[in-house]
C-alpha cells in the first residue's frame, strides 16, 4: 500500500462511523483522493534522516521550494510554530556545535 493510500485509509478511520456510512460511493472516492495528496511531496529539496540516540531515535526533515503560500497564511503559519522555541533552539544549538566540531576540528 503506498503512503498516499494509507494516509486516506487513516483518514477514513477517523470520521464518525455514522458519517462514513452515509457516503456514496462517489463521495467516498472522492475524500480518499483529496486525502491521498500530500503538499511535502511536491518540494525541490527534500532532506530527511533519522538518528538513533540513547534515548529513542529522532528525525530531522528540511524541505525547501519555492514559496506558495498566502501572506495570511504565513503569518497565520509564524504564530502557530514559532521559530524561537526551547525544542528548537536546543536543536540549533546542538547543530552548530556539530558543524563547528566537524570542519574547526575538536
Amino acid at each position: 500500500m503506498l503512503m498516499g493510500e494509507v494516509r486516506a485509509e487513516q483518514f477514513m478511520r477517523v470520521l464518525a462511523p455514522d458519517v462514513r456510512e452515509s457516503l456514496s460511493a462517489e463521495q467516498e472516492q472522492a475524500i480518499r483522493a483529496a486525502a491521498e495528496k500530500n503538499p511535502w511531496d511536491d518540494h525541490s529539496i527534500d532532506f530527511r534522516f533519522s538518528v538513533p540516540t540513547p534515548i529513542g531515535r529522532f528525525y530531522l526533515a528540511m524541505v525547501g521550494g519555492r514559496e506558495r503560500r498566502s501572506a495570511a497564511r504565513r503569518a497565520m503559519d509564524r504564530h502557530r510554530f514559532p521559530a524561537f522555541t526551547p525544542g528548537n533552539l536546543i536543536a540549533l544549538t546542538a547543530a552548530l556545535g556539530l558543524i563547528g566540531w566537524l570542519f574547526l576540528g575538536s
